[in-house]
């Protein structure tokens, strides 16, 4: 059995809505007394009780039945939100029942007002639910209806509000307090072109294609390094605070993804053998040990080391430690191209001209045909 509130906490934190938690899973709810829940502050019930054990009336969960009808107090702000909660049948029959917003303007996840649910387990197990609220107003109230004459039950119901954030790539901040939140990321990203990402949340391609507004995302991790080759696989999602590479199919700048789970989650590194990709969420100077080097990826897909004058690499991006020796330094993307290599990436400041072949070898001049790097930048002779 979950945590169990006391009458009092239970009303203050309904009157709030922050995160509001009514109602403590007992899974041996069929055994319990019927009684309406008269502790539920600003809550309208039609045929619909809540349940707790003879003796504790502090232990709730509200019983459905045929015409049962649950009305949530008011969010009171405009806002995102998540509604979260458990449910079961009480019965030995199916049971069924939809959450609805109303005409309140707001919306679940793809522009509905009313999700339906079908109870069809043959036990009484409870089954999580979790539902987007998306352009909630302080009138918006959240619905649960009977639709069927099979009774069921709805436990440890929670709706949480999203608290709007920035995170600036010109920011010192290492480290977020875990919260549901709509993070708005103050950077850009350049169409067709890899790029370094370290984020305070978990994302998965289509998060990505949401909030940056395009149709196409590749992401991908970095997975080992041989012969001064960087290999990175291809993902379909990433952890908070793991570094990856990121392209998009068109410029993006300043991205919002909405109702996130923000991660109380340190940016971290992935290595193998002595080389690292380091990630950061804010403003970081780029370090390395002895007999290694740091360098970063710039905007036009070449790994430079920082110049003498300032070493500062913006935040919500990723750098690369690297030995000393570290020449002719490449990325190999599978499947991206069919070669399997999709950059080349050299590892001087300045752009000196050398020409190097896929292999990393620098070349005199080359004259037989195919794929050439020269300033980080493939080059084909015919």
């Amino acid at each position: 059995m979950r945590k169990i509130f006391t009458r009092y906490v239970l009303s203050l934190v309904l009157a709030v809505w922050s995160s509001v938690c009514f109602a403590d899973i007992d899974e041996n709810f069929n055994s319990l007394e019927i009684n309406r829940v008269a502790v539920l502050e600003g809550w309208s019930f039609s045929y619909c009780y809540g349940a707790y054990r003879e003796g504790d009336n502090t232990n709730h969960v509200l019983h459905f039945s045929t015409g049962s009808n649950a009305e949530t107090p008011a969010v009171g702000k405009a806002c995102n939100a998540r509604l979260t909660f458990y449910y079961a049948k009480s019965t030995m029959n199916n049971s069924a029942f939809w959450v609805s917003l109303g005409k309140s303007g707001a919306k679940f996840e793809g522009d509905k007002t009313f999700v339906n649910y079908s109870i069809e387990t043959k036990d009484k197990t409870f089954q999580l639910a979790s539902l987007n609220i998306y352009g909630a107003l302080e009138t918006t109230r959240v619905s649960f209806n009977s639709n069927s004459t099979n009774a069921f039950v709805i436990d440890d119901l929670k709706l949480t509000t999203s608290t709007p954030i920035t995170i600036s790539e010109t920011g010192t901040t290492s480290s977020f307090t875990a919260q549901l939140a709509d993070v708005t990321l103050e950077r850009s990203l350049t169409a067709g072109v890899w790029s370094t990402m370290c984020l305070p949340v978990d994302v998965t391609t289509e998060m990505m294609k949401t909030a940056m507004g395009v149709t196409e995302v590749k992401m991908c991790t970095f997975t080992s390094c041989a012969n001064n080759a960087m290999t990175f696989t291809k993902v379909d999602e990433v952890a908070a605070g793991t570094p990856f590479l990121v392209k998009v199919n068109a410029n993006v700048t300043n991205p919002t993804f909405l109702l996130v789970d923000v991660k109380n989650t340190a940016a971290s590194e992935v290595t193998d053998g002595d080389v690292s990709m380091v990630g950061c969420y804010g403003q970081t100077t780029l370090t390395a040990g002895d007999g290694q080097q740091a360098v970063f990826l710039t905007a036009d897909g070449a790994l430079k080391k920082p110049s003498a004058s300032s070493s500062t690499m913006k935040g919500l991006r990723a750098y690369f430690r690297v030995p000393s020796n570290f020449a002719g330094a490449r990325i190999m993307i599978a499947d991206e191209e069919a070669t399997g290599i999709d950059l080349t990436l050299q590892d001087e400041a300045p752009a000196d001209g050398a020409v190097y072949n896929l292999a990393g070898q620098r070349l005199t001049q080359p004259t037989a045909p195919g794929f050439y790097v020269s300033n980080g930048k493939k080059i084909i002779i015919k």
